[in-house]
């Protein structure tokens, strides 16, 4: 098991979605799962994926961490960070959220 932050992205407009994860394999599986299901919280992503059957979503670790007692504060630090850093179309947190 690895914990991580990680980020899906739609490959045709480079829309993403930041996460974070002490399971980051069952969190992924989770996500696309909800996806094919047409669950998805994020309405957003949700829509796009249906657009295009989720052929161009892609996934990759931002930041991954060694177990320890610490590693959830860690894991939220990284998670605002990174979200901060790429202010992701599909999270509803971020710089030109916030601006709104």
């Amino acid at each position: 098991m690895i914990a991580a932050v990680y980020c899906i992205t739609n490959e045709l407009n480079g829309h993403q979605y930041v996460g974070a994860s002490h399971y980051v394999e069952l969190r992924m599986e989770g996500h696309f799962s909800e996806l094919r299901c047409g669950t998805h919280h994020s309405k957003k992503m949700q829509k796009e994926f249906n657009d295009n059957a989720g052929f161009y979503f892609s996934c990759c670790l931002l930041d991954r961490m060694m177990w320890d007692n610490e590693v959830r504060n860690k894991l939220l630090k990284s998670e605002r960070e990174w979200i901060w850093k790429l202010d992701p179309e599909y999270n509803t947190l971020g710089k030109k959220k916030k601006a709104a």
